[in-house]
């Protein structure tokens, strides 16, 4: 699997935008959200409407900017937040994916493209979470490659997220991790700081490596603590890893 681009990623991320929208209009405001503790329907849409409308700016100045608190309306928080959506998109169309601007990360180059795929990946996991609230999980369709690449956003990016939060992965020891529909497979090694990541090629199964494996949507949910139950978990370094922090 090569990074996706912009081009790859626009209509996902419209979809997904579009699948949020239908899944809130059909959820009680008030529903508790177990997935985000301490969250309803009406607070985690907050949520995401201030996170698209953060990225948005950031990406419009290529500057880091403070999170919004939006205003919350008392109704109609599926168009309230399709509105909010239609901004972000607009925002990412509005500039070059390889404009330089700030990230979350730090890493170089920084380039716009990193918010077509991170909103992408917010929205995904944020359906679900309304799905799940309102007892429909089993509704929640995510494309096997999207949650090929959400695993490898996680693997990649988030631990040097959660070394900038103070936080650090993890690893005890070297873990392979293998979606077995899409063919994708990585490779983690303890490092200094975060965990070396590295995509192996040939069958299964790197020497003296411990082992997570499944399909990539099942992939995606456990490392997101979504789901995942039909994922292989083998060897303590395994057990280890998932315990600790993954995702913020």
């Amino acid at each position: 699997m090569t990074r996706p681009d912009a081009a790859w990623l626009a209509p996902r991320l419209e979809q997904a935008i579009g699948e949020m929208a239908a899944a809130v209009a059909a959820a009680p405001a008030d529903a508790p959200v177990a997935t985000c503790p301490g969250w309803d329907v009406r607070g985690l849409v907050a949520h995401l409407v201030g996170v698209h409308r953060w990225a948005g700016a950031i990406i419009l100045t290529g500057e880091q900017q403070s999170t919004p608190e939006p205003a919350v309306p008392e109704d109609e928080l599926a168009d309230w937040y399709a509105r909010s959506a239609t901004a972000l998109l607009a925002a990412l169309r509005a500039v070059e994916p390889d404009q330089e601007g700030w990230t979350l990360v730090g890493a170089q180059p920084q380039r716009a493209a990193f918010w077509w795929r991170r909103q992408l990946h917010e929205v995904t996991v944020h359906t679900v979470d309304v799905l799940l609230a309102t007892g429909r999980g089993s509704e929640a369709t995510v494309e096997p490659a999207v949650a090929a690449d959400g695993v490898d956003e996680v693997l990649t990016m988030w631990p040097h997220r959660l070394r900038q939060r103070g936080l650090r992965v993890v690893l005890p020891g070297p873990v392979e991790v293998s979606a077995t529909d899409t063919g994708d497979r990585w490779l983690l090694i303890p490092g200094e700081g975060v965990p070396a990541v590295s995509r192996p090629d040939g069958p299964s199964g790197s020497a003296g490596a411990d082992r997570v494996a499944g399909p990539a949507v099942e992939l995606y949910l456990r490392l997101w603590a979504r789901g995942g139950d039909d994922v292989e978990v083998a060897g303590a370094a395994a057990v280890g890893w998932l315990a600790g922090p993954v995702v913020p």
